[in-house]
């Protein structure tokens, strides 16, 4: 599997932009797909229904989704349950990732936090994925933004509660 940001996807499917990238990632889809894998696009760069047309549109059986909900709520201001709903048949991993509103002056921002310290529900979040029988890969990101050895305990700790840990 090889997961990427692949640019804002344009509203417009009639433009010469999303055409271009429409048919580099169905030739990247039929390849990952003939090699056994996918070529997973990461959330977060345009709104969800969006990165759905677009997928539905290549119809490429090595194209998925590379699902970060704090990307969602960070970036584009949707709902992560609702954007896990819309690309349930399309995700092969996620990113368990968190991110916090921070105001500053006027304006606001989100930042990366230790997950479960921020507001995704991971509740919620982990409920539906086994709803949908996501089988896929669940994996920590973590950016720069916290204390590297602690926020990632933090958020490995966490994210046990919701991913059984293999027994020896």
């Amino acid at each position: 599997m090889v997961t990427a940001h692949i640019g804002k996807i344009p509203d417009d499917e009639n433009s010469e932009h999303y055409d271009k990238m429409l048919r580099v990632c169905n030739e990247i889809g039929d390849l990952a797909f003939r090699f056994g894998g996918f070529f997973a696009i990461e959330t977060g760069s345009e709104k969800v229904i969006v990165l759905k047309r677009f997928i539905e549109n290549i119809n490429s059986k090595g194209l998925a989704v590379n699902f970060d909900p704090a990307n969602l709520l960070s970036d584009v201001n949707e709902n992560p349950v609702e954007g896990l709903l819309l690309l349930k048949d399309y995700i092969v991993q996620t990113h368990i990732k968190d991110c916090t509103k921070v105001k500053r002056d006027s304006s606001s921002k989100y930042i990366e936090v230790a997950v479960g310290n921020g507001e995704v529900d991971f509740d919620i979040f982990f409920k539906i994925l086994d709803e949908i029988g996501f089988d896929g890969y669940n994996m920590i990101e973590r950016n720069d933004y916290f204390d590297e050895l602690d926020g990632m305990s933090q958020s490995i700790n966490f994210a046990k509660k919701y991913i059984p840990t293999q027994k020896e």
